[in-house]
């Protein structure tokens, strides 16, 4: 472990653990390289990527806990295709090339990761993150521009599952963004009534579950039979729907029920098209009546 000023203006190459609680200076003419190795910059620590130097993390990990701080100068390099995680802050530009994870917290608990900077994701990396319940979550919070691309993976912890509609989790702050995340992992919460929705404001992404429509129609015809007006439809879920109400209406304005259809109240996971639900209604003058199907809620 570091607990003193180090300087580094050479070729350091880890490949076991290198733990930082001071200030390690990677100078002019440095390159500092993590190959499928650990850098712990603990909580007090600094690690100092200054003008003209390297930094590579190759498949490694980087903490960066609570308290601690990078700093990465304009002129350096920096390149980024293994693990960062951790509730510390990134002072300059970050960036996860390919194949990198980022994800704001310490494997212990979830968090918050300060970026005072602009934060690039490209095509293959993946932001990774943790919601435990309604207020304790990962978020990266980022002062200038977040440029977006590649995976996010959401997960919950605990058995924990949204609770009504329009609940909101934000993910990301930013002052501006471009680009967004080209897949997108949400976690199961079937069953409970709710579907998930990533909604890119203006400064922060924000994770919304909202109520699933309780009828979703695949299709609905009606077809003129004799003096009367057949109903055929067929539905792919039928969600805390009660029954169908089918009204009809000789001027469009008034309505009257003339009949009711007992809901399946199939579930999300019961995907179907289903076999039609058929009503034939009778309609005198039926060429000038109109006639639909409502659905009734519990």
């Amino acid at each position: 472990m570091n607990l003193n000023t180090f300087h580094n203006d050479d070729d350091f190459k880890n490949f076991g653990v290198v733990e930082n609680q001071s200030s390690f200076l990677n100078t002019s003419g440095g390159k500092f390289t993590n190959t499928g190795a650990k850098l712990l910059n603990k909580t007090g620590g600094t690690f100092d990527i200054q003008a003209s130097s390297e930094f590579v993390n190759d498949h490694g990990d980087v903490l960066n806990e609570t308290g601690a701080i990078i700093t990465r100068n304009d002129l350096s390099t920096f390149a980024n295709s293994g693990t960062f995680f951790g509730t510390g802050m990134f002072d300059g530009d970050m960036i996860s090339d390919s194949d990198a994870i980022f994800y704001p917290n310490t494997e212990s608990t979830v968090g918050s990761y300060t970026i005072t900077g602009n934060y690039t994701q490209n095509g293959t990396a993946t932001y990774k993150v943790e919601i435990l319940d309604a207020v304790q979550y990962d978020v990266i919070d980022i002062t200038e521009n977040a440029i977006l691309d590649g995976t996010i993976n959401i997960e919950l912890s605990g058995g924990y599952l949204p609770t009504f509609n329009g609940q909101e989790f934000v993910l990301l702050t930013y002052g501006d963004f471009t680009g967004n995340f080209s897949t997108v992992n949400f976690p199961d919460i079937t069953g409970t009534g709710l579907a998930w929705s990533l909604v890119y404001d203006a400064t922060e992404l924000k994770l919304v579950a909202s109520s699933v429509l309780p009828v979703e129609l695949v299709t609905f015809e009606a077809n003129l039979f004799r003096n009367d007006v057949q109903l055929d439809w067929t539905t792919a879920t039928e969600i805390n729907n009660d029954f169908f109400a089918v009204e009809h209406s000789i001027n469009g304005r008034d309505f009257s029920a003339t009949a009711r259809i007992q809901s399946l109240r199939r579930m999300i996971t019961e995907r179907a098209p289903w076999p039609s639900a058929m009503m034939i209604v009778d309609t005198p003058n039926a060429k000038n009546s109109i006639t639909n199907a409502e659905n009734i809620r519990f």
